[in-house]
This record gives C-alpha cells, structure tokens and sequence, in this order.
C-alpha cells in the first residue's frame, strides 16, 4: 500500500494524520516500510502493510 493509499483510507474514516506523524510511525518502526526501485532514474517508491491505518488508530 503506497503511503497516498494511507493517508486517503485515514481521511475516509475520519482519522487525522499528518506527514509528520506518520514519518514517526515509520522511524520508530510501528510500521515497516519496503523500498522498490521504479526504474533508472524514477526513484524509489515506499510500500506499506495493509494494516498500517489498523496499526495508527491503536496508538
């Protein structure tokens, strides 16, 4: 799940969450990130477990 996917899912269901949060969630490991490469010379594109929005209401 991209992180567009996330923050789209917490504003539906009424969740606020901002950039930083989020960011936090990701640093001290609540969430897992993987990293893909989108090709040469498009970057890398940051996935997430479906659960992530789960995980963020309980803390």
């Amino acid at each position: 799940m991209k992180k567009e996917d996330i923050f789209y899912l917490a504003e539906k269901n009424g969740v606020e969450l901002t950039d930083s949060q989020f960011r936090r969630y990701v640093r001290y490991g609540l969430i897992s990130s993987e990293r893909s490469s989108e090709g040469k010379g498009k970057g890398v594109k940051g996935y997430y477990p479906l659960n992530s929005l789960e995980i963020i209401t309980c803390y």
